[in-house]
């Protein structure tokens, strides 16, 4: 059994167990690393400082992890069980629907924004005269970071009733989503 398939089955191998467990952790990492931006944004965090290379090396990992469990994996069990009964209700709201546009937002458009920001604090940092860039400065693509990684997160649990992942006839972008396997049952 392949690496990416421990993470749909949380039961089966202990590198399953521990690779979901770990998986599962992804939202707390995600609120850990908001937590450290929003320490350096007022200036208690220096980045760059052990302090910040620590935590981020801690969490990285687990968002990696996470990330994988999310984009290639299957729903396991214990995602299955956080799904709520009014799923297709949920996903239709308006802030879920927000989060799972997100989702769908091309990595290029991402990566242009905050290439775009980091110009701009550039200029600004260069232009006002200061030494170091203050931490403020960081918020935007921050928190764009922090808002994809929660998307991802959200979405997962809402794929089936994503209107972006399948084409229902109103100009969606197509994605397969597998259907759910029972590993108990054999398929002819």
């Amino acid at each position: 059994m392949s690496l990416i398939d421990d993470f749909g089955y949380s039961d089966e191998t202990p590198r399953a167990k521990w690779l979901n467990r770990l998986a599962h952790l992804f939202p707390w990492g995600t609120l850990a690393i908001l937590a450290a931006y929003a320490l350096s944004w007022g200036g208690l965090l220096q980045r760059g400082t052990w302090t910040s290379l620590l935590i981020l090396t801690l969490i990285v990992p687990l968002l990696f992890i996470g990330n994988t469990h999310v984009i290639l994996a299957r729903i396991c069990l214990r995602c299955m069980q956080a799904v709520p009964e009014d799923a297709p209700v949920r996903a239709a709201t308006r802030r879920k629907r927000f989060w799972l546009r997100l989702n769908h937002i091309h990595l290029w458009w991402i990566i242009a924004i905050v290439v775009a920001w980091q110009a701009i604090q550039i200029v600004t940092t260069r232009v006002a005269g200061w030494d170091t860039t203050p931490g403020w400065m960081y918020m935007p693509a921050d928190l764009l970071l922090v808002a994809v990684l929660w998307s991802n997160w959200q979405h997962h649990r809402y794929r089936p009733w994503c209107p972006w992942c399948r084409d229902w006839g109103s100009g969606g972008h197509p994605e397969h989503v597998p259907d759910p396997v029972n590993p108990a049952t054999k398929v002819a």
